[in-house]
């Protein structure tokens, strides 16, 4: 979002825009567990100190893929972050997509789960155990550690 200064409260009042982000303008489904179809952004700013102050308060739906099961899910996330900056003196605009977009890339789950307790896949046959139970013999994994248990 390209923030035309001018449009900005020089009192120190509060300025608010919204908008909203198509996952295309931002390139956020970069990974393959994790898809966007728009993000919902409030920005708030105010000169403080010849700084600009900015919140933007964000939240979207994601389909998220269970790293586990690899089933897919959807979450809602909401999340809030604070941005600084210092402006020279014959700035115009102040572009701040490219940050929130950073932020936005950071509040993803690194590990997607539908649940936290997920069964996910059966090492044998592959049924998902969320749904299925299966008669499969688990194997004993050979474990270097186990020694030390002893």
């Amino acid at each position: 979002m390209n923030i035309a200064l001018k449009d900005i409260s020089k009192s120190g009042d509060e300025s608010v825009f919204k908008n909203r982000y198509k996952s295309e303008e931002l390139d956020l489904n970069i990974d393959r567990f994790i898809k966007l179809e728009y993000v919902d952004a409030e920005i708030k700013v105010k000169f403080k100190d010849n700084k600009l102050d900015v919140k933007v308060n964000y939240l979207y739906n994601g389909k998220f893929r269970c790293v586990r099961c690899l089933e897919e899910f959807e979450r809602h996330i909401k999340n809030s972050v604070y941005l600084k900056y210092d402006l020279s003196f014959d700035q115009e605009f102040l572009d701040i997509t490219e940050d929130i977009r950073n932020e936005i890339i950071l509040s993803y789950p690194s590990k997607p789960l539908c649940k936290d307790d997920c069964k996910g896949l059966c090492p044998v046959c592959g049924k998902n155990l969320n749904l299925y139970d299966c008669d499969c013999e688990k194997q004993e994994l050979n474990n270097s550690f186990s020694k030390l248990t002893k």
